[in-house]
Formats: C-alpha cells, structure tokens, sequence
C-alpha cells in the first residue's frame, strides 16, 4: 500500500516535524485528491516532462515518493548544508538526541538519557545498546571522532561554527591547539560521553538533534577516505538505509532493521525524487506517480492561491527568516534613523499577499518563534507616519534628498 499523497508547503511550518513524522509513522489512507483543470498548454508540457523524468525509474515501487526539489550535493552530516539534503542525512544518520515530531523539541536519540551538572555547562550522555545498519556497535568514541572531524578544517564543514560552543572547540578548529585532548567531547566508556560547554547554552540538546552533529561510521570513512558515502553497504546509525542514489533520477531509502528504534519506522522503502521544474512536479503529484511535494517552490506560483484552498494542501511553520541585506557603513543606510524608516516604510504584509502569495507570517525580528527557551522581543511595526518623521530628522523631510538605494 502507498502512504497517503498530501501536498505539503513548508513555506510556514517546521518541516523537522512532518519529516520526522512521515519517515517513521506514514501509512496508507486513501488517495490524492485531484485539482481542478489546468490550462491545456501548460498540462501537455508538463505530462511530457513527467513521462521523460519517469523513463529512468525502475525497481519495485516505494511505500512512499517525495518530490525532493533539488539534487542533493552531500549526504555526508558534516558537508550537507541544504534543506534537500539535511532531509535526507536526517533519516540516514542520527546524533545524540533527535526532534520530536510533534513539538519538535530534543528527545533521546542514540543517548538514552542524560544528566546536566547543576552550572548548566557539562552534559553527560549515556548511550543505547546501538549499532550500525552493518552490525558493529556504535560506541562513544563514534560520537567522539565524529565531532572532532566536524571540526577538522580538512573536513571543511560549513556548520563546524555549531561546535563552538563546546569548550576549547574553536581553539582546536583554528589550529591554536596542538591537538584534540583538551576539546570538551570525551568518551568515559564505550557507552558514555561527556560534553564540557564553554557557557550554560540553553539551545544545546537541540544542536544535538542537528544533523551535523550526527554520528557517523569511522570505519568506512577511514577506509575508503571522502569517498566513504559510495560504501556498499553504507553504514548508518537512522532509521534508513542508503538503497541508491542515482543523479537526476532518484535517492532510496530502506528501513534499517538494526536501528533502535525499528518497530515504528512506517516503511519499508522511501523514494525522493530530484525535480526541480513546478510543473512536472505537481503533475507526477496529480497523476498519483508522487506522495508529497514538500517545498512551495516545487509548484506553479501563479496556482498557490488556487491550490492553498485544496483539502490536501497543508502549511507549516518552519525556522527560517527571509530579509534584505544592506551595507550600513554607506550613507545614508550609516544613520539608525535612515535605517528603521526603511523597516517601518516597508508594508511586509502587502508582500506576502499581493506577492508572495504564500502565507508567510511576516517578520519582524530574526529569531524565529520556535527557537528553544527564547521569544524575541516585539520588532518594528509598519508605521509609515513613523518612518516619515524618522526620515525628516535624519535630514530627508518629505524624501528630498535622499539617494537611490541599489
């Protein structure tokens, strides 16, 4: 039986919660629901670049097929930095905790429990009986050697910052330590690791759950060096195995019977497609060839209003802020005046509706709702009255004056 197709926008929700969710617990319910017709045009070069995307599938069908947007460029935990692709390592590799499906807060993950001493600054992990997808057990000095290596500059991790928060971490990542000894991560036993903290971090269990912090096989890696991930079979320590991985054709992923916890991983078999073109991505959807589009921007802009009214179109939230950049050392953008007039100027709102088209809730503050234990302060309103007067003090009454911006 096929899981349920739903349409899915993450464009308002946190996609670490459905993931989680759909890896594990998917189930057949019932079919896709059909839109409603599209223009002759448009549907025939669709079907076409479906039937042509379609050509190089084979093996038995997946329990689940997930229009994935792009092709991934790393599945490796510690070099993935995409959406696409943390999705993917996401259900191949685990760290210390994992994201809870429903709040999307930490819960034990290859740790089963842990203790935090009373300063809040080391975390004493303690380990399941694990092992690899491959059988051998997966031990503290795995968790050990696979944050250290994150902050090897060779590994060239672009999320190696993340680790910084442990003690000495940023040292030994900028070579100022002649080795890795004095870092904060260290194995009290095969079954135990201890994390030094350079300051109390209340967000650190969720780090723990981010898929740079991952585990990882050091015995392939040290092996078959950085072309360990084409390691047949690929160990893994998540609920799924690397079937195959095939560029601009699709990436499978089967259950792992050797993952702790097994017994509710839903499927057997879970395909993600790489299709990048709106148009033959909502077909396959249409057609029933797909289960889930997971990314707004793999459907027709010009249908989100249309489709936003489907039964099967569903929005979540997720931690991610869009902004405009701007170089403040320049005038007149090196005035605070000039520069909150611009944000109280700015009608987000008439954006999202008239533009967007999305549903986005609007800004106004970079921190999310979501992040653990914060809730960033009221921002800036849209106050046009407010930014005019703003203007005026800064020597721009009424716009006379002010430069173009480019």
């Amino acid at each position: 039986m096929r899981a349920p197709a739903q349409f899915l926008n993450t464009s308002d929700a946190s996609w670490r919660e459905w993931e989680l969710n759909t890896y594990r617990t998917a189930t057949a319910t019932g079919p896709a629901h059909h839109a409603a017709a599209l223009t002759r045009s448009w549907w025939l070069l669709a079907t076409l670049t479906a039937f042509l995307t379609g050509c190089t599938r084979s093996g038995p069908p997946a329990d689940l097929v997930i229009i994935n947007s792009v092709e991934p460029g790393s599945l490796d935990p510690a070099t993935a930095t995409g959406i696409e692709e943390l999705r993917i390592v996401m259900a191949l590799f685990e760290g210390l905790t994992r994201v809870d499906p429903i709040t999307a807060r930490p819960i034990p993950g290859l740790a089963e429990h842990w203790t935090i001493s009373a300063d809040g600054k080391t975390y004493t992990f303690h380990l399941r009986e694990n092992a690899w997808s491959t059988g051998e057990p997966i031990t503290a000095g795995d968790v050990v050697y696979s944050w250290l290596r994150i902050l090897d500059p060779m590994t060239a991790s672009d999320y190696a910052g993340q680790m910084f928060y442990l003690k000495n971490a940023e040292a030994f990542y900028n070579r100022r330590l002649k080795g890795p000894a004095q870092v904060g991560v260290r194995a009290l036993d095969d079954h135990t690791v201890q994390i030094e903290l350079v300051n109390p971090t209340a967000f650190f269990l969720d780090l723990c759950a981010f898929q740079t912090f991952a585990v990882v096989p050091r015995q392939a890696i040290e092996k078959f060096g950085d072309r360990w991930m084409r390691a047949r079979p690929l160990p893994v320590s998540g609920p799924y195995q690397l079937e195959a991985s095939r560029v601009n054709d699709k990436v499978r992923l089967r259950k792992n019977p050797r993952y702790w916890d097994a017994a509710n991983t839903g499927c057997e078999l879970v395909d993600l497609l790489p299709i990048s073109t709106p148009s033959a991505a909502l077909n396959l959807y249409e057609s029933g060839e797909v289960d889930i589009i997971w990314d707004k921007e793999a459907v027709p802009a010009e249908l989100l209003e249309v489709l936003r009214m489907r039964p099967d179109y569903h929005a979540f939230n997720y931690l991610g802020t869009y902004f405009v950049r701007f170089n403040v050392t320049r005038r007149p953008l090196d005035d605070p005046r000039v520069r909150k007039a611009l944000t109280m100027a700015i009608d987000k709102q008439r954006i999202v509706d008239k533009l967007r088209k999305s549903c986005e809730p609007v800004a106004t503050h970079l921190v999310p709702p979501g992040v653990a234990n914060y809730q960033s302060p009221p921002g800036l309103p849209h106050d046009p009255e407010q930014a005019r007067r703003l203007l005026a003090d800064a020597g721009y009454r009424d716009g006379q004056g002010f430069p173009t911006i480019e």
